[in-house]
Protein backbone atom coordinates (compact mmCIF):
# COMPACT_ATOMS: atom_id res chain seq x y z
CA UNK A 1 0.00 0.00 0.00
CA UNK A 2 1.57 3.44 -1.10
CA UNK A 3 1.32 5.99 1.72
CA UNK A 4 1.09 10.04 0.38
CA UNK A 5 3.54 12.77 1.35
CA UNK A 6 0.26 14.12 3.32
CA UNK A 7 0.10 11.49 5.75
CA UNK A 8 0.32 12.13 9.13
CA UNK A 9 1.31 9.29 11.43
CA UNK A 10 -0.04 10.98 14.63
CA UNK A 11 -3.85 11.15 14.05
CA UNK A 12 -5.99 8.92 16.28
CA UNK A 13 -7.79 6.55 14.43
CA UNK A 14 -11.68 6.12 15.36
CA UNK A 15 -13.43 2.82 15.26
CA UNK A 16 -14.90 4.41 12.23
CA UNK A 17 -11.57 4.73 10.41
CA UNK A 18 -10.79 1.74 11.36
CA UNK A 19 -13.94 -0.16 10.01
CA UNK A 20 -13.00 2.23 7.06
CA UNK A 21 -9.88 1.51 6.40
CA UNK A 22 -10.48 -2.33 6.77
CA UNK A 23 -13.35 -2.31 4.34
CA UNK A 24 -10.91 -0.45 1.66
CA UNK A 25 -8.20 -2.90 2.13
CA UNK A 26 -10.62 -5.73 0.49
CA UNK A 27 -9.91 -3.98 -2.47
CA UNK A 28 -6.38 -3.88 -2.24
CA UNK A 29 -6.25 -7.39 -4.24
CA UNK A 30 -7.48 -5.25 -7.12
CA UNK A 31 -6.69 -1.89 -6.92
CA UNK A 32 -3.86 0.61 -5.51
CA UNK A 33 -4.64 1.65 -2.03
CA UNK A 34 -3.48 4.96 -1.44
CA UNK A 35 -3.28 6.52 2.91
CA UNK A 36 -4.22 10.64 2.49
CA UNK A 37 -4.99 12.59 5.19
CA UNK A 38 -6.40 11.67 8.79
CA UNK A 39 -5.16 8.14 7.76
CA UNK A 40 -8.13 7.40 5.50
CA UNK A 41 -7.29 4.92 3.02
CA UNK A 42 -8.54 5.69 -0.60
CA UNK A 43 -8.51 4.74 -4.08
CA UNK A 44 -6.78 7.11 -6.30
CA UNK A 45 -6.93 7.66 -9.72
CA UNK A 46 -6.05 10.48 -12.31
CA UNK A 47 -9.59 12.13 -12.15
CA UNK A 48 -10.33 11.33 -8.42
CA UNK A 49 -10.40 9.45 -5.62
CA UNK A 50 -12.84 6.51 -4.16
CA UNK A 51 -13.49 6.19 -0.27
CA UNK A 52 -15.98 4.50 1.68
CA UNK A 53 -18.69 6.79 1.64
CA UNK A 54 -22.07 4.51 3.84
CA UNK A 55 -20.50 1.29 4.92
CA UNK A 56 -23.93 0.24 6.73
CA UNK A 57 -25.64 0.78 2.75
CA UNK A 58 -22.42 -0.55 1.29
CA UNK A 59 -22.03 2.51 -0.69
CA UNK A 60 -18.95 4.29 -1.75
CA UNK A 61 -17.64 8.01 -2.41
CA UNK A 62 -16.12 9.55 -5.58
CA UNK A 63 -14.85 12.86 -5.57
CA UNK A 64 -12.99 14.32 -8.51
CA UNK A 65 -9.39 16.56 -8.69
CA UNK A 66 -9.64 20.07 -7.92
CA UNK A 67 -7.42 20.90 -10.44
CA UNK A 68 -10.59 19.39 -13.69
CA UNK A 69 -11.61 21.73 -15.98
CA UNK A 70 -15.03 22.38 -16.70
CA UNK A 71 -15.51 19.95 -19.78
CA UNK A 72 -13.31 17.21 -17.85
CA UNK A 73 -15.66 17.38 -15.15
CA UNK A 74 -18.73 17.82 -17.27
CA UNK A 75 -17.84 14.73 -18.96
CA UNK A 76 -16.35 12.46 -16.10
CA UNK A 77 -20.18 13.34 -14.98
CA UNK A 78 -21.74 12.06 -17.67
CA UNK A 79 -19.59 8.94 -17.68
CA UNK A 80 -20.42 7.81 -13.73
CA UNK A 81 -24.18 9.30 -14.46
CA UNK A 82 -25.19 5.78 -14.74
CA UNK A 83 -23.63 4.33 -11.81
CA UNK A 84 -23.92 6.81 -9.14
CA UNK A 85 -27.02 6.85 -6.55
CA UNK A 86 -26.90 10.59 -6.10
CA UNK A 87 -24.01 13.63 -6.91
CA UNK A 88 -23.60 16.55 -4.54
CA UNK A 89 -21.39 19.64 -4.39
CA UNK A 90 -17.87 18.85 -2.66
CA UNK A 91 -16.16 22.85 -3.88
CA UNK A 92 -16.77 25.86 -6.64
CA UNK A 93 -15.37 23.22 -8.59
CA UNK A 94 -15.12 19.59 -8.20
CA UNK A 95 -18.49 17.32 -7.13
CA UNK A 96 -18.78 14.09 -4.97
CA UNK A 97 -21.22 11.48 -5.50
CA UNK A 98 -21.72 7.75 -4.10
CA UNK A 99 -22.53 4.72 -5.87
CA UNK A 100 -22.83 1.11 -4.68
CA UNK A 101 -20.19 -1.45 -4.58
CA UNK A 102 -21.10 -3.78 -7.30
CA UNK A 103 -19.92 -0.59 -9.49
CA UNK A 104 -16.66 0.27 -8.54
CA UNK A 105 -15.02 -2.05 -11.35
CA UNK A 106 -16.89 0.57 -13.49
CA UNK A 107 -16.13 3.75 -11.73
CA UNK A 108 -12.68 2.84 -11.26
CA UNK A 109 -12.04 2.33 -15.00
CA UNK A 110 -13.77 5.74 -15.54
CA UNK A 111 -11.48 7.73 -12.96
CA UNK A 112 -8.43 5.83 -14.38
CA UNK A 113 -7.61 3.94 -11.38
CA UNK A 114 -4.62 2.29 -10.76
CA UNK A 115 -4.92 -1.22 -10.88
CA UNK A 116 -2.84 -3.84 -9.06
CA UNK A 117 -0.38 -6.08 -11.66
CA UNK A 118 0.87 -9.60 -10.30
CA UNK A 119 4.09 -10.24 -10.33
CA UNK A 120 5.06 -12.83 -13.02
CA UNK A 121 7.78 -15.53 -11.70
CA UNK A 122 10.06 -16.68 -14.39
CA UNK A 123 10.41 -20.41 -14.32
CA UNK A 124 13.85 -21.58 -13.92
CA UNK A 125 14.35 -22.43 -18.27
CA UNK A 126 13.41 -18.78 -18.53
CA UNK A 127 15.66 -17.61 -15.80
CA UNK A 128 18.37 -19.80 -17.66
CA UNK A 129 17.95 -17.76 -21.07
CA UNK A 130 17.95 -14.27 -19.39
CA UNK A 131 20.96 -15.23 -17.56
CA UNK A 132 23.07 -16.36 -20.68
CA UNK A 133 21.27 -13.26 -22.49
CA UNK A 134 22.93 -11.21 -20.12
CA UNK A 135 26.29 -12.75 -20.14
CA UNK A 136 26.47 -12.16 -23.79
CA UNK A 137 25.52 -8.55 -23.54
CA UNK A 138 28.30 -8.19 -20.96
CA UNK A 139 30.91 -9.98 -22.80
CA UNK A 140 29.71 -8.09 -26.35
CA UNK A 141 30.17 -5.22 -24.38
CA UNK A 142 33.43 -5.45 -22.65
CA UNK A 143 34.91 -6.50 -26.36
CA UNK A 144 33.95 -3.31 -27.57
CA UNK A 145 35.39 -1.14 -24.74
CA UNK A 146 38.86 -2.87 -25.39
CA UNK A 147 38.54 -2.40 -29.44
CA UNK A 148 37.94 0.88 -29.46
CA UNK A 149 40.40 3.13 -30.59
CA UNK A 150 42.11 5.02 -27.22
CA UNK A 151 42.05 9.16 -27.62
CA UNK A 152 45.57 10.70 -27.19
CA UNK A 153 45.65 13.64 -24.71
CA UNK A 154 46.71 16.41 -26.24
Amino acid sequence: MKKDKSFNKNAILTDDDKSCNEYMETFEGRYVLTKIEENETVIKGKWGFIAPYDLKNKTLGIWTNINLTTNRRNLLLAHIKPYIISVFQDCDDSFGANFNVENLDNVCAIIKAKIKKEKKQLTPEQLQVLRERMNIARASRIIKQKNAPRSQAC
